[in-house]
């Protein structure tokens, strides 16, 4: 095993660990569990690292199984019920010690992603620690019963205006989850069809970063929704990532993430988080792990991120300086993922260096060091031209070669 290959599994492991003894604080010793004012219960909230904050809610909660129920020490398993047991009683523990009011309650009751986040959460639980067949099936049922067209949803489940991508991959994936594969699988089928037009298809339409940024993670849970972190394989989905990857990966370094606002019976704005470039690292690893996923753009993103772990806790510097949840169990996701591609794939060290030669060629100063060189040349040859018997068909492979640079020079390098 190459020495960068190494180094970077040991980073992913030190990270994934910083992360779930964040969570371990925040849900033992933060105020979200405390305020219940019961031993039996634990809650997550929106952020991570203020144990003075008291908000909490389902996509805190369930970030925080999502990533305890991957946690190997048993030591601290018997958190992971009491964090069920708010999934499964918050509204009732929240209307009794006046955490939030029966609208905010009944909303997020109705929330298709917060249902569906809470069915992937209930899903990684194993029934030894604590059994939820029956939060499971009553969620479950609440997503069919607000199904559009049998196959889409719209954010709410008490909305059923249009079909919406982002909520209908986030269902098709929790169902696809917890044995309702026939309803998912219709889901999944909607999601191709409107990415195929879009990117193979090439069916005209104007798209917002928004658009580009839900796109990459309906093609994530595409491509990884078996959960056994071994893609589910198709050639029409390396088209979509191809495209995909041209439109937004200049991006990828400007620590950005996609807030996405949507509205309750159309009045009511609230608003989600899509984490864009967590789920194409984890695309990148899968469709072109060799050259893409090696090359230093990439690993120098995934070293800033591990960093920003390992001191304190990953976050997109625009969206505050609060470290989020939910962010941060996705992340969690796509780590666990990447470390499993290490384990059969070494990085490859050409396309590291390609890369780092291209990065140093696109230097100005370089280019004019090169042109300069260029100019030069093309000096010396008339000159020897000139002071020469010779035809100038002598000075063929010299000409040749002063064309081919300043082809080089104006075309590949700056790119």
């Amino acid at each position: 095993m190459s020495n960068r290959t190494a180094n970077l599994k040991e980073e992913i492991s030190k990270a994934k660990q910083k992360i779930i003894d964040i969570f371990v604080a925040q849900c033992t010793q933060g105020a979200q569990t405390k305020n219940l004012n019961d031993t039996t219960v634990a809650a997550c909230g929106q952020f991570l690292g203020g144990l003075n904050k008291s908000q909490r809610g389902i996509h805190g909660t369930a970030a925080a199984i999502n990533v305890l129920t991957c946690f190997s020490d048993n030591s601290e398993k018997p958190i992971i019920p009491k964090l069920v047991k708010y999934i499964e009683k918050g509204q009732e523990l929240e209307r009794g010690c006046g955490g939030t009011d029966d609208e905010k309650c009944e909303r997020d009751s109705n929330n298709v992603i917060k249902i569906s986040e809470s069915l992937i959460a209930l899903h990684s639980v194993d029934v030894t620690i604590v059994k939820s067949n029956g939060i499971v099936k009553t969620l479950a049922e609440k997503l069919i019963n607000g199904t559009i067209d049998n196959n889409g949803w719209d954010y709410f489940t008490d909305d059923k205006n249009s079909t919406k991508l982002l909520p209908t991959t986030f269902a098709a994936l929790a169902l696809s989850k917890v044995g309702h594969k026939e309803i998912a699988n219709k889901a999944i089928e909607f999601i191709e069809k409107t990415l195929f037009k879009r990117y193979i298809e090439n069916e005209p339409l104007r798209q917002s970063n928004s658009d580009i940024s839900i796109n990459l993670f309906c093609l994530y849970v595409l491509t990884y929704r078996d959960m056994s972190n071994l893609p589910i394989k198709s050639g029409k989905y390396g088209l979509v990532f191809q495209k995909l990857w041209e439109r937004i990966n200049k991006l990828l370094n400007e620590e950005l993430e996609q807030n996405i606002e949507y509205y309750h019976q159309g009045s009511k704005t609230c608003y989600v988080r899509v984490p864009w470039d967590l789920y194409l690292l984890a695309l990148v690893s899968h469709y072109d792990f060799r050259w893409r996923f090696s090359s230093t753009n990439i690993q120098n993103r995934i070293n800033n991120i591990l960093s920003r772990v390992l001191n304190g806790g990953f976050l997109y510097p625009h969206s505050g300086q609060l470290v989020s949840a939910r962010t941060n169990a996705i992340l969690f996701d796509i780590l666990t993922i990447i470390e499993e591609k290490l384990k059969h794939n070494e990085l490859f060290w050409p396309g590291y260096l390609w890369d780092k030669t291209k990065s140093i060629w696109s230097l100005k100063p370089v280019r004019v060091i090169f042109r300069g060189g260029l100019i030069a040349i093309a000096i010396l040859i008339i000159v020897l031209w000139f002071n020469s018997d010779s035809g100038i068909e002598d000075f063929a492979s010299e000409i040749f070669g002063v064309i081919w640079g300043t082809f080089f020079s104006l075309s590949f390098i700056k790119k």
